[in-house]
């Protein structure tokens, strides 16, 4: 057999022709039996053709996805356990605004802060009182923490939500959230599709982007009372400032260019779903086994007599026992009879070829480990130890620790995401509002804003957004190792108010303000009246000659 000229199985044998091909190294290779043809083909993660099938392109659809979550969390104790912890940990009660502008930057383009301390104090405190009243909240109902406490939520389990600014006549700040599942296309609405054409732009799931992909406004559904509803445009940018005031927080991403969201739970969806089932059967057939006590089994010499008969005459009301008693005397010794046959200790003589038996099952037993591993699959898919999802720490310390700075580590990476696309764009617009307003002195922040000088601002918003730190199973221990490392001796690795954020002590200057009022309190030493020493005199004693 010949290809290209070259014999294969045998060696090859150099033609004396102008049309001969040397053979290439990117196609060839040479051993023993002289060269052999390489093969190229195409991997896609089959080993084994048509083992794993055809590949799927899968899109998500946004909408059933959302419902289906949301049901979950309404249906699945599972999924509630699961969901719970990152509700409570990522956002909580709220997150609270550390302050930090980059104070280099802003002397390299020739901006000084005349006292970074009280910049900071000032900014952080009213950024406190606003976040906890209800002016930043659209409706008036309630903070802005609880605002993106529920952000979070819809875009954990919905997959995203949209949040929308608005800027009051008197210059206050508020948000609004929207439910992802609003954000729809008009595809009816022939004047809305129409205009997007007209600007050249697309639309892509309730969201309108141009060319580039950004987005430049939403479609949001609303109940005016008709049949279809209207839809309502909400640009991403404002008319004149070109600030942004509206956009998306996603709870997952399925591909790059999607525009929508996915909850971060999907992948475990089916599984929670059989896993209910399972749950319930086994409860289910271990209350239908509990009700029945026993069977009686007979073999093939058995008479089949029932030695139980008489007990269910008596409690059918048949037999000797079945009179009426009108008394109360003599209704309460037929009670107390009844309960004696029925929960006294007992002793059956069964007939011949009979036998009871007590109904088991190995369901409950296994359903332990075997719910325990499944559970453990689920926590991993969804990055949450199980140990931390139940609350149960049954390892050694070193376990137990683990688990929590594995948790804390997760924690701090979402909370780093959701303030990114949440607090972040809000407290820069609102640090604009309060600068011009003249509440907090900013120098050369509006200069930058009017010449677009990115990098006074963004040194100027640059800022953390931090929560409640994990529960420490040790705190002495814990305490030991940041006193540790505060140093005594040597340099300090961190500072004291990051001992403080790491130990969960509150905040640092406030402590420290504390502090001193209550040093100032205390009576000084030479205030403090010296106690009276009283000579005490011992007592008589008796003798016998007294």
């Amino acid at each position: 057999m010949k290809i290209l000229g070259f014999n294969i199985g045998k060696k090859a044998v150099k033609k004396s022709s102008s049309t001969d091909i040397n053979p290439s190294s990117d196609f060839y290779s040479t051993g023993a039996q002289g060269w052999y043809p390489i093969i190229t083909t195409s991997f896609d993660g089959e080993k084994t053709p048509g083992e794993m099938g055809a590949p799927r392109n899968l899109v998500p659809n946004h909408r059933l996805l959302s419902a289906r979550v949301f049901e979950a969390q309404l249906k699945s104790d599972i999924v509630k356990i699961i969901t719970g912890k990152f509700f409570k940990w990522v956002v909580g009660n709220g997150l609270k605004l550390q302050a930090e502008p980059k104070q280099i930057v802003l002397e390299t383009e020739g901006v000084t802060i005349p006292d970074v301390d009280q910049f900071r104090k000032d900014t952080e405190s009213r950024f406190s009182v606003y976040t906890s009243s209800k002016v930043g909240d659209y409706k008036k109902m309630s903070s802005l923490h609880d605002i993106a406490a529920e952000a979070y939520r819809e875009a954990f389990l919905g997959g995203d939500c949209l949040v929308v600014l608005r800027v009051s006549s008197g210059g206050d700040l508020s948000a609004q959230i929207i439910e992802g599942r609003s954000i729809q296309s008009p595809s009816m609405d022939s004047v809305l599709m129409n205009s997007i054409k007209k600007r050249g732009n697309l639309i892509r799931n309730g969201i309108e982007i141009n060319k580039k992909g950004q987005h430049i406004a939403f479609y949001v559904l609303t109940d005016d009372g008709s049949f279809l509803g209207k839809y309502v445009r909400i640009k991403a940018n404002g008319y004149k400032t070109g600030r942004r005031l509206a956009w998306l927080v996603y709870g997952s991403k399925h591909r790059i260019n999607d525009v929508r969201g996915i909850p971060v739970i999907t992948q475990i969806l089916e599984k929670v779903e059989k896993f209910d089932r399972y749950t319930e059967a086994t409860v289910g057939s271990a209350e239908e086994r509990a009700k029945i006590v026993f069977s009686v089994e007979h073999s093939r010499d058995s008479d089949g007599e029932n030695p139980l008969l008489g007990k269910a005459r008596q409690a059918a009301g048949i037999g000797s026992n079945a009179a009426c008693e009108t008394s109360g005397y003599e209704l309460g010794e037929k009670t107390a009879a009844t309960v004696a046959a029925t929960t006294g200790k007992q002793t059956f003589n069964m007939p011949i070829g009979s036998k009871l038996v007590s109904l088991s099952s190995q369901n409950e037993i296994q359903y332990g480990p075997f719910s325990k591993a499944i559970f453990s699959y689920l926590c991993a898919s969804v990055d949450i130890p199980p140990e931390v999802a139940m609350q149960l720490y049954e390892q050694n310390y070193s376990s137990s620790r683990a688990a929590i700075n594995s948790w804390d580590y997760i924690v701090k990476v979402y909370r780093k995401k959701f303030s990114d696309v949440f607090y972040q764009p809000i407290y820069s617009l609102w640090f604009e509002l309060e600068v011009i307003r003249n509440k907090i002195s900013a120098p050369g922040f509006i200069k930058a804003l009017r010449d677009n000088n990115f990098m006074v601002t963004e040194a100027y918003l640059n800022s953390r957004f931090v929560g409640v730190n994990m529960p420490h199973i040790d705190p002495l221990k814990e305490v030991k190792a940041v006193r540790s490392m505060l140093g005594n001796d040597a340099d300090p690795l961190i500072s004291r108010e990051q001992a403080t954020e790491y130990l969960g002590a509150g905040d640092w200057n406030k402590n420290i303000e504390q502090y001193k009022v209550e040093v100032d309190e205390l009576p000084k030493p030479e205030e403090v009246e010296e106690p009276q020493i009283v000579e005490e005199i011992p007592p008589l004693k008796k003798v016998e000659n007294g």
